[in-house]
């Protein structure tokens, strides 16, 4: 499975499948008001709910059952909180076997050639 959190929206899909499947929303409504996934305007036991929630909506999107190999395509600004921050919610929380970051410009050029 492959997840690309951008700004607005995020992508995400399975490796080798013929066409893109639906862009998410990036940010998630917690209390009265839309978060970023990645925000860094709360304390860090929300954003991990924050995350939580979002990183469930797109498993349960793509696989409702186990996940074999997880790639993220990391922003190059993506501070290394935030990462293991992310560690911590897919291997703790949802139980993902592996885990591969890919910084955004080589994800494209691999995608692309």
């Amino acid at each position: 499975m492959i997840v690309e959190i951008g700004a607005r929206w995020t992508r995400y899909g399975c490796i080798g499948e013929v066409y893109p499947r639906p862009f998410l929303d990036s940010r998630v409504m917690f209390g009265k008001k839309k978060h970023h996934v990645l925000t860094n305007d709360l304390e860090p036991a929300e954003k991990k709910g924050i995350l939580l929630k979002f990183m469930k909506r797109v498993f349960t999107n793509c696989f409702p059952d186990a996940l074999i190999r997880f790639v993220l395509v990391e922003n190059l600004f993506m501070s290394e909180k935030e990462k293991k921050l992310l560690m911590h919610v897919l291997f703790d929380c949802l139980r993902v076997a592996e885990v591969m970051f890919v910084p955004a410009p080589i994800g494209t050029i691999m995608a692309y050639g």
